[in-house]
């Protein structure tokens, strides 16, 4: 087990590593290069490259949690740059996407069931995440009355 841990925690920490790599790109203007592809392959390398160890519960769970959570957040980054146009958004919700290939990657080699059955904006298999999602859904991208007849975000909105 402490293997596993300690092993995930690498993981965890060549996923930052991608996501800043990614970020900045490679070269071709304001970071929105093709690192990903190429981080992710790598990432894939490292990841079956891991000894392999038995997960127990606690850890299985956690993955399957950490699967639907950065779901939650590409989903939540993909609503705000379609509701808000900013690049910082897309930006962010290609990381998180990121982030889900790699815990993608950890399930594949532990033998897991993707929770993620569907990847489309807004369907999770948890009702939690679901109602997270409904809950935060709402307060970013509010079509209020209110706030589209005063070009308002959320952050103003009567509604909520």
């Amino acid at each position: 087990m402490k293997k596993f841990m300690t092993s995930s925690i690498m993981v965890l920490i060549l996923i930052f590593m991608s996501a800043g790599f990614t970020l900045a790109g490679n070269g071709n203007g304001g970071g929105a290069g093709n690192g990903s592809q190429g981080s992710q392959m790598g990432l894939a390398s490292v990841i079956s490259g891991l000894p392999y160890e038995e997960p127990i519960s606690a850890e299985i769970d956690g993955l399957l949690q950490m699967r639907e959570e950065e779901k939650l957040a590409r989903d939540v980054y993909y609503t705000l740059h379609e509701k808000w146009g900013l690049r910082i958004f897309d930006n962010i919700a290609q990381s998180e996407q990121q982030h889900m290939t790699a815990v993608k990657l950890l399930l594949d080699k532990y033998g897991l069931t993707d929770p993620v059955v569907d990847s489309s904006v807004g369907i999770f298999s948890s009702k939690e995440m679901g109602a997270l999602y409904e809950k935060t859904g709402k307060s970013v991208s509010c079509g209020c009355a209110y706030c589209r007849c005063h070009n308002r975000g959320p952050r103003y909105c009567r509604s909520i």
